[in-house]
């Protein structure tokens, strides 16, 4: 039967949608019956009820109803909307549309129930007809498809692979649908018809269906929920399809080398070798790609301002809460001082200085209130108002800058306009030979920095003033993750001088790589607009930057400041070539793609480790970085211990604005992944 109804407008509530018109089921033993939607809904209901344990005659809890409702409905719309295309409703199908969307859906459970009806029903039948199935024949084992990532791959492939040909193997119909897959996903408007001007054939042979496996469970259900395109609730992506969608959307404008460039990226990306940012994920290769995510607000305050006591106990949860701290306030904090408190508009200038010169007109501004000349100000001891700090941190309600420096190292005089061009080199995957792999690292550090610089190029940006800030100073952001996970392989303990060693070391190899890379992109493609007015400029890289706040701070600064590498290399190319990117390296939280991974968070151990520890691995990296490190700190119920760790990360050298963040009991992310693994187990 053929229609000319469009996709996803099949009516989900039982009424026909060509009108006057049924739809036929075909029975195992040729019989044809009238499609009745409400048999759906009823198995699935009976698989969790078997689950919840659920008498057959009472109600399930209101949100497995729920659950029952949307799978049934999505079954019903995939049935009937093949149905109305031409495909033949038969029993097996439907029963493999709703084993295929309950795991869609991430009911493991409630699927392994549901197969196990089906084994039994086939049992059954086969009893019947006076014959044994070849699973009673044969030794009991845990058949392949009960594992629930098999389930789920299966149930993925399914819905996004034609059936094979006679004698054809499963790889080669995965290389044979991609091209169809392009092209489909063009037709729905889902993909930038740019893709079609790829030699689609040549990337179809580059796809490696075995790296499906590399996937966590976890993992593959983010995957398939989050970022794998969708029609009328059927998956029409494989994983290794959107690697290659996102590779091929970062190479558009590679011209002639476009092909070659996707392999490079597919390759780095479905090894995990280096995953980008969640942004760059969903929209890499769509319609009008944004990876330019709009800035989050940011309520921020310095701790001389008149109204920072309010600002402190505030409950806005809709932005980030900052307050910028000054190396003289610590001072103040460990001297046991007072501290004076001005209104901005009184003293504007204190906004723009820092270091010593906030420091001497700070004094001025004071002496000034001595003496009458300022109308609102107000002075208490600098420890009441660092009390009040730590217990807004121990409440999550502040992340607290050190702004002098933050200040001294950053590459401009000013924080440039971050849009979110990220991703996180994955340590774990580079160790070889029981060593980490620099000239892999080289590599893959290479591919990194054009793939980002090339999503500032591709991204559409519905601002002009945000794509005007993007591109005068084109920042990315570099970092890495899988830490933890690489020194389980080296069986390094995290918490011992070995491990900041590592991480200072591997921190420097990023580094030193990516900064190679933006100064031979800017040798292809120009530096940066504002190249000429940055500390690169001046041949001052982030490590020298050392020496400015150590000075500033009168050599109060624990930071061990080795360097393994021999810098002249890089300087030299910085000087002939400038560099293609104003900011390179940026550690942040990779929660999301260490679910999506499998490996270790970036800033997250999965082990309790303690705060010292973290804080010097930090603080060893801080030297190499020269945008922002982010820092999740084990909860402590005691303030006075928040106090010294905050403290300590001051004295560390650690900079910008949230690295002293307490770390919550357990990240969102992680339960879900322990949930996805009990359902498993």
């Amino acid at each position: 039967m053929m229609t000319d109804l469009p996709d996803g407008q099949l009516d989900l509530h039982g009424v026909d949608p060509l009108h006057g018109k049924s739809f036929v089921v075909r029975k195992r033993d040729g019989r044809a019956e009238e499609f009745n939607e409400a048999r759906i809904h009823l198995a699935i209901e009976s698989a969790f009820k078997a689950v919840e344990g659920v008498k057959a005659d009472d109600k399930l809890r209101e949100a497995s109803q729920l659950a029952v409702k949307k799978t049934a409905e999505a079954v019903v719309t995939r049935v009937l909307g093949e149905a109305v295309k031409g495909e033949k409703l038969e029993v097996e199908k439907i029963q493999d549309a709703v084993e295929t969307q309950l795991l869609l859906d991430g009911h493991l459970a409630v699927v392994r129930r549901y197969i196990l009806y089906r084994e039994d029903r086939r049992r059954a039948r086969a009893a019947k007809k006076g014959r044994k199935t070849k699973a009673e024949a044969e030794p009991a084992v845990v058949a392949p498809q009960t594992d629930p990532k098999r389930l789920l791959l299966e149930g993925i492939y399914r819905q996004a692979l034609p059936e094979m040909r006679d004698n054809e193997e499963r790889e080669a119909v995965y290389r044979r649908h991609f091209n169809f897959f392009i092209n489909e996903g063009d037709y729905l408007r889902l993909l930038t018809p740019e893709l079609l001007t790829f030699d689609l054939d040549r990337l179809a042979e580059g796809l490696r269906m075995e790296r499906d496996e590399l996937f966590p469970m976890g993992g593959l259900q983010v995957l398939c929920n989050q970022y794998l395109l969708h029609e009328n609730d059927r998956c029409i992506e494989t994983p290794q399809f959107f690697w290659m969608r996102v590779a091929m959307g970062l190479a558009l404008n590679e011209g002639e080398k476009n092909e070659a460039r996707a392999l490079e990226f597919y390759h780095a990306l479905s090894t995990f070798r280096f995953v980008p940012s969640a942004q760059i994920l969903l929209n890499a290769g769509r319609l009008r790609p944004q990876f330019g995510v709009a800035p989050v607000a940011v309520a921020g305050m310095d701790v001389w301002q008149i109204g920072i006591e309010s600002f402190l106990v505030g409950t806005d949860e809709a932005s980030k809460r900052v307050c910028r701290i000054p190396d003289l306030f610590i001072q103040r904090v460990r001297q046991k001082k007072h501290w004076t408190l001005f209104h901005p508009g009184e003293s504007p200038e204190l906004r723009h200085v820092h270091g010593k010169d906030f420091e001497e007109l700070y004094l001025q501004c004071e002496a000034q209130a001595e003496q009458g000349d300022v109308l609102v100000f107000k002075r208490l001891e600098a420890v009441q108002i660092w009390d009040q700090i730590v217990v807004a941190i121990s409440a999550g309600q502040v992340t607290v800058e050190f702004s002098d420096a933050a200040h001294a190292r950053w590459p401009h005089a000013e924080p440039v306009f971050d849009m979110g061009f990220r991703g996180a080199i994955n340590l774990a995957a580079h160790i070889k030979n029981e060593e980490l792999d620099a000239l892999a690292v080289g590599r893959t550090t290479a591919t990194a920095m054009r793939l980002l610089d090339n999503a500032i190029e591709v991204s559409c940006y519905a601002n002009t003033e945000v794509q005007a800030a993007t591109h005068e100073h084109r920042a990315v952001g570099l970092g890495l993750m899988g830490f933890q996970d690489a020194l389980d392989k080296l069986e390094i303990n995290y918490a011992g001088e070995e491990a900041a060693q590592f991480a200072d070391a591997s921190m420097e190899m990023i580094s030193y790589y990516a900064i190679l890379a933006s100064t031979g992109l800017a040798l292809e493609r120009g530096a940066y607009p504002a190249y000429r007015a940055s500390k690169w400029n001046d041949g001052n890289l982030p490590v020298d930057s050392l020496a400015f706040l150590a000075t500033a701070r009168g050599g109060d600064l624990e930071m061990d400041p080795s360097v393994l590498r021999t810098w002249t290399i890089a300087k030299e190319m910085i000087k002939r070539h400038g560099m293609r990117n104003s900011h390179v390296i940026a550690v942040g939280p990779t929660a999301e793609l260490s679910v999506l991974t499998g490996v270790s968070d970036s800033i997250a151990p999965t082990r309790e480790i303690e705060a010292v520890c973290l804080i010097e691995c930090a603080s060893r990296r801080q030297k190499w970085i020269d945008l922002e490190q982010v820092m999740l700190l084990p909860n402590d119920p005691d303030p006075a211990k928040i106090s010294e760790l905050c403290l300590l990360a001051w004295r560390k050298g650690l900079k910008t604005g949230y690295e002293t963040r307490v770390r919550p009991e357990r990240l969102e992310e992680e339960k879900v992944v322990e949930e996805m693994e009990l359902v498993g187990a």
